[in-house]
């Protein structure tokens, strides 16, 4: 068996900036409107300064967004991160504030619209804090005032334990007032824009629901730029190496720190054989970004395709060491699954096969599916356990046949035969090599089948 190689890791390289992936709660100064910001590949967090809008009808756009300020004077904006965008206005008295909000969101599948509104509603909606809250108004329903799934919503609270609450009031009133869409150009992404407003109950701004909807319908929906990054990727993913490192250079010449630049650079040279290339930009990746598990995994594979079992091990267990800090779904479900494999592998070089067992029994436990875990778990328990337990190899053998491809079969009955043979049960090891052989697609392992059927039959014919 081979190792688990570079194209493996490539199959799960897609470009996303993980260091920016951080799910924030942003409250739009409502206990209701509670949505998960994602900082995509396009930027990270800027300094919050708000700056004065002089010129009201100029646009000001973030990733996938161009929007007008708010209609009237005194308006202020900060940009969050390249994908969310807050105006700020204050009233005439203390108590009283406007909040305008822009911002895109990551996305689940959604297959209708109706599912999409029961999307909406669950994120926006949370148990209110106690003796704080008190819920007028909050109407969620789907519209079509754009050309994909959208929710308009409006609601309306008392806040009884506001900060900045007069005493002479009970209360401040919050109103909001938005709209989230499915992103045209990407349906992996949502896009909110909404307008809040904090005052007291008899001081509410004049023509709210007005100047909210006309910040909403001048929002417009544009296409999401390339950054170097993205670009070199896309060439990348053509083969187009050469071309791919020339941008990949602008990149890094751009954001000396662009981790995700380093990485795919690396694979460009992979692919062209230049495998020292390879490893500076790998071990740059990961001098950005210490727990950036990819990274040590191909470096493990790059020393492991170079015979350099130690080194190879070495970068594999600094990457198993940081798995405890992975929160993205993707790299826990496949890149630490990936490591522990490929570990085994290099331990098979290194003879160290409690290890090798330790590993796979861990990649069982977390049901990884991959018919050559459980079927390699089975072998070398077979060859270097002092204690066979015969259910328990059966048990995983038949997960290996269940998960194997049909041409892969052959190799999970050979196992079945070594179980038997080890075991003395000559006639079912018997049984299942010849099964293995008829299956078997691949001269060298059909010779190999062919040798342990005739160790078996002398033994027969005594």
């Amino acid at each position: 068996m081979k190792a688990a190689g570079l194209p493996q890791a490539r199959a799960s390289a897609q470009l996303r900036c993980y260091e920016g992936k951080l799910k924030v709660k942003q409250n739009i100064n409502s206990a209701f409107l509670l949505l998960v910001i994602l900082s995509l590949i396009y930027g990270c967090e800027t300094k919050n300064v708000y700056t004065k809008i002089d010129t009201p009808d100029e646009r000001i756009n973030i990733e996938g967004l161009s929007l007008l300020p708010p209609r009237g004077e005194g308006w202020y904006f900060k940009k969050k991160h390249s994908v969310s965008i807050e105006f700020g206005k204050l009233g005439d008295t203390k108590d009283q504030s406007i909040v305008g909000l822009a911002m895109l969101s990551k996305l689940p599948e959604i297959k209708s619209k109706e599912e999409f509104l029961v999307l909406v509603s669950k994120q926006r909606s949370r148990e209110p804090t106690p003796n704080r809250f008190e819920l007028v108004l909050n109407k969620e329903e789907l519209s079509n005032e754009r050309n994909d799934f959208c929710v308009r919503f409006h609601t309306i609270l008392k806040d009884y334990d506001a900060k900045n609450l007069p005493q002479t009031s009970d209360f401040l009133v919050i109103e909001d007032i938005g709209l989230i869409c499915r992103h045209p150009y990407n349906k992996e992404i949502g896009a909110t824009i909404a307008l809040s407003q904090r005052t007291k109950q008899n001081n509410k701004t004049d023509n709210f629901e007005s100047i909210a909807n006309e910040f909403i319908q001048n929002a417009k929906f544009v296409p999401f730029s390339q950054s170097y990054t993205e670009q070199g990727f896309a060439l990348f993913q053509k083969q187009n190496y050469k071309e791919a490192i020339e941008i990949f250079n602008r990149a890094i010449a751009e954001n000396p720190t662009d981790y995700r630049a380093y990485f795919y650079r690396g694979f460009c040279y992979y692919d062209q054989k230049k495998y020292s290339l390879a490893i500076l930009d790998w071990e740059k990746t990961i001098s950005l970004k210490k727990d950036f598990i990819e990274a040590y995994n191909n470096l493990a594979s790059i020393y492991f395709t170079m015979k350099n079992y130690q080194k190879a091990l070495s970068y594999v267990n600094t990457g198993i060491k940081y798995a405890s800090s992975l929160t993205t779904e993707e790299q826990l479900r496949r890149e630490v699954p990936l490591a522990y494999d490929m570990r085994t592998e290099i331990n098979y070089e290194l003879n160290n096969y409690e290890q090798i067992i330790q590993d796979y029994e861990y990649l069982v436990s977390i049901q990884y599916k991959s018919w050559h875990v459980y079927n390699n778990l089975v072998s070398t328990i077979i060859k270097h356990s002092p204690n066979i337990e015969k259910s328990k190899c059966i048990e995983l053998l038949k997960e290996a046949e269940q998960l194997a491809p049909k041409k892969y079969l052959s190799y999970v009955y050979d196992t079945y035969g070594e179980l038997f043979f080890t075991l003395g049960e000559n006639d079912k090891a018997l049984d299942y090599y010849n099964k293995a052989f008829n299956l078997s697609n691949d001269p060298k392992h059909k010779k190999e089948i062919k040798e342990k059927i005739s160790k078996i039959r002398p033994q027969q014919n005594s």
